[in-house]
């Protein structure tokens, strides 16, 4: 890269990473974030075999020290709540009556609760065309079984998995729950949406054949704007879910 260069302007990291102490907001980056991203720049700098300014380290340390004692002092953020049945309940009986995209996010949120998953395990990378199927989840990648007492199970094979080891097919286990919120009848339903074993598991078909691919961005990017009530607010609640079960 040209002398100088570097992946984010000054001006920009401040912004992003500054605060105003007298009017808190829920985007605020804390002093321990801040390091992980210093840590990238140096990576970064290492890799393209650029300069990283020297006298810069001692003025951040100090810098992120008295961040931190302001943040002790602030009053904390609100956490999370944590996703229950009746969530989950409310959440399919609203998607089950709409269109097929709304039902595939249904199926989704189905299998990251019952399965613990992690969100980017189970979308794909391009909203459209064929998956890599070396590291993306596909229909073929979808087993039923049945134990000797009848307990109906299902797995899924992750190639990319978080905690995987490099080449390492993780099992995602899903047991039938015998009700609406069922992870077996929700890969059941996804199975027979499309023919095809090499689709993305998680999609859904439009009128005009065409295979479209639940990706993490297009569900967050589908969370804002739109139109208002109760359309805009179960969209909401879906992704909300979805970050708040497995990010």
């Amino acid at each position: 890269p040209p002398s100088g260069y570097a992946p984010a302007s000054t001006n920009d990291f401040c912004h992003w990473a500054g605060q105003d102490a007298d009017n808190p907001t829920n985007h605020d980056i804390t002093p321990q974030t801040v390091q992980k991203y210093l840590y990238g720049l140096k990576a970064w700098h290492l890799y393209h075999k650029e300069e990283y300014p020297a006298t810069l380290e001692a003025r951040v340390a100090v810098m992120l020290r008295a961040s931190a004692k302001e943040d002790v002092e602030a009053p904390a953020k609100e956490k999370k709540g944590a996703i229950t049945i009746p969530h989950l309940v409310y959440l399919a009986k609203t998607l089950a009556k709409g269109l097929k995209r709304k039902k595939a996010i249904l199926d989704l949120v189905l299998v990251l609760f019952w399965g613990m998953a992690r969100l980017g395990e189970l979308t794909h990378r391009e909203r459209t065309g064929h998956p890599n199927t070396k590291r993306e989840v596909t229909i073929q990648d979808v087993l039923f079984l049945q134990k000797a007492d009848g307990t109906k199970r299902a797995t899924i094979l992750l190639r990319e998995a978080k905690t995987a080891k490099p080449r390492e097919v993780q099992k995602l286990w899903l047991k039938t729950q015998g009700n609406l919120l069922c992870p077996i009848e929700a890969l059941k339903r996804r199975k027979i949406e499309v023919g095809n074993p090499e689709a993305t598991l998680f999609g859904y078909q439009s009128k005009t054949g065409q295979r479209t691919n639940l990706t993490r961005g297009r569900l967050f990017q589908h969370s804002h704007g739109g139109p208002s009530g109760r359309d805009k607010e179960t969209r909401v609640m879906a992704v909300g879910m979805l970050q708040a079960i497995h990010p």
